[in-house]
């Protein structure tokens, strides 16, 4: 009888562990994202294949620089932050559209790029095109 209940007891712990990994594993992220820097530093480039999931990368930007952001998304929803060190957001999107459009940064700082995606699929480039021509 005491090995039965033991027997028992185990059953249960082991369905309350299988559930609970299913559940964890529902929760983790999938997909991949992978980001390259050119070699001239000016040019990162993130691919996101089946994403569903957040990642954050650094880079410094001076400032008065601008940003040229091209998004080429073929499935799935993205979003886009850069955020300075000082809270500072010059761009900040949930849903992400294919094209191209520009970004000024107004100071010199470490900047967190933070990509999200929702079963996304997509290239983001991020081209430092240099100081801004200040309008006279």
């Amino acid at each position: 009888m005491f090995v039965e209940k033991i027997k028992m007891y185990n059953r249960k712990f082991f369905g309350v562990l299988m559930l609970g990994l299913f559940a964890f594993s529902s929760c983790a992220p999938s997909g991949k994202i992978d980001m390259t820097k050119s070699e001239d530093g000016q040019t990162l480039t993130f691919v996101l294949t089946n994403f569903s999931s957040s990642k954050a990368f650094q880079n410094e930007y001076l400032a008065m620089h601008e940003l040229s952001i091209d998004v080429a998304r073929e499935k799935g929803t993205i979003g886009l932050s850069i955020v300075d060190t000082n809270g500072n957001e010059p761009y900040v999107g949930s849903h992400v559209l294919d094209g191209t459009f520009t970004v000024v940064i107004h100071e010199h700082a470490n900047y967190t790029i933070e990509v999200t995606g929702n079963n996304a699929t997509a290239t983001i480039s991020i081209i430092d095109l240099g100081e801004t021509n200040p309008i006279s």
